[in-house]
């Protein structure tokens, strides 16, 4: 374990540390590598955040923003060289979660497999726990 930023990088898990709470996250290839990507386009941008929003069917939504000012109280998780942020607010809905970056024919998104979730909504941009 990395003592200064208190995380480790396990493969693809990343388990964070605060207190005696280990928070982990699944950042696959393919998603570390689109992290990068857009982290690359802007000499600014400094990763980016998973964010959960209270919107949709089923009452939360997964928004990923990019991060161009660090909040301290942030959890930083990493894999491959990318970077992906999350607040201590958001953890308890996510902790856990597997983010992947999906290339088909007709389109290209990150998606989420999120065990704590129990409930989506029928077009799956919604979920709830």
């Amino acid at each position: 374990m990395n003592e200064e930023c208190n995380y480790m990088e396990l493969g693809t898990l990343n388990i964070f540390k605060d207190s005696s709470v280990l928070y982990n996250v699944i950042i696959t290839d393919n998603a570390a590598k689109q992290i990068i990507s857009l982290s690359n386009k802007d000499f600014d941008i400094k990763g980016i955040r998973l964010k959960i929003y209270y919107s949709g069917c089923a009452g939360l939504i997964y928004k990923m923003e990019i991060v161009k000012v660090v909040i301290e109280s942030d959890l930083r998780f990493s894999h491959m060289g990318s970077i992906l942020y999350v607040s201590l607010n958001d953890i308890e809905f996510i902790n856990g979660i597997k983010i992947d970056y999906v290339i088909n024919k007709f389109s290209s998104m990150f998606t989420f497999n999120n065990p704590k979730a129990s409930r989506f909504c029928r077009c799956g941009k919604s979920f709830n726990i």
